[in-house]
């Protein structure tokens, strides 16, 4: 189970990286050593480590269900589909914008 939890982990990573911030790309976007850092920092009782949070959610799931999930990782891979933007663009459009793009454009 540790394995198909470290590809996943691995395949959300590289879809996270192809992400364009508008201030240009995050440290952990550029610098793996960074984003490892960031991911393997321990937790605070004010901060949760994003690996410990991935790593949590990832281990609540069934065999079957991490196996679904890595099979729809693929995929999106193969179809050149990016999970982290589309998370970002529903999010945005339950804000009220009708794109990546229009959010962009909005003024702050």
């Amino acid at each position: 189970m540790e394995t198909i939890i470290q590809e996943t982990v691995t395949r959300e990573y590289h879809m996270m990286v192809r992400v364009n911030n508008i201030g240009g790309p995050a440290s952990c976007q550029s610098q793996q050593d960074a984003f490892s850092l960031m991911r393997t920092s321990k937790d605070t009782p004010e901060q949760t480590s994003m690996e410990a949070y991935d790593r949590g959610e990832l281990r609540t799931y069934s065999r079957r269900t991490l196996d679904l999930y890595r099979d729809f990782l693929h995929a999106c891979r193969a179809q050149g589909r990016n999970l982290a933007m589309e998370v970002r663009a529903h999010q945005l459009r339950a804000r009220g914008f009708a794109s990546l793009d229009a959010a962009e454009a909005a003024p702050a």
